[in-house]
């Protein structure tokens, strides 16, 4: 007896699809990815298990994310959900950040939660929890929001981790 293929979508029978519309569209054309001229924060995050990387810049101004760039070098789900994150980050208030951060490991990490609860900031993201069954699949789509952490992190020690 032979295992169920995935379909070009990646997707098993029954199974949602791996790769929704929304998560493709962003792949092929992330936004948010050209390089900051002065950025005030930046972090990077790397999943050495598949070589994904994801680089992380924001120009932060009283309080609020002004620009956002996210530029990553790796699959389809890291990109994909990278800029849906930079969607998410831009014009928001830093101290937002945190939080949104944890919802959206919540609902990404607890495969459990049949419906997982997202706040109105992070609908967009919904896109991206189609990985949440898939364990080696969620660290790609979490690359962007360890990024996030460590820049929030040099915010909270006074520092900025600086790119290359």
């Amino acid at each position: 007896m032979t295992s169920p293929r995935p379909s070009s979508s990646g997707r098993l029978p029954g199974a949602e699809p791996l790769y929704t519309d929304v998560l493709l569209d962003h792949a092929q054309k992330p936004r948010h990815s050209e390089r900051l001229a002065l950025p005030t924060l930046s972090a990077r995050a790397d999943n050495p298990l598949c070589g994904d990387l994801v680089e992380l810049e924001l120009c932060v101004v009283d309080g609020r994310v002004a620009e956002v760039s996210v530029r990553v070098r790796g699959c389809a789900i890291a990109t994909g959900a990278g800029s849906l994150a930079a969607e998410v980050f831009d014009g928001r208030a830093v101290a937002e950040l945190a939080a949104l951060s944890v919802a959206w490991r919540v609902a990404l990490e607890v495969p459990s939660l049949s419906e997982p609860h997202l706040p109105a900031a992070l609908t967009a993201t919904r896109a991206v929890l189609s990985v949440r069954g898939r364990p080696s699949r969620r660290a790609c789509a979490r690359l962007v929001w360890d990024a996030l952490d460590a820049a929030l992190a040099g915010i909270a020690g006074d520092m900025t981790t600086a790119l290359p």
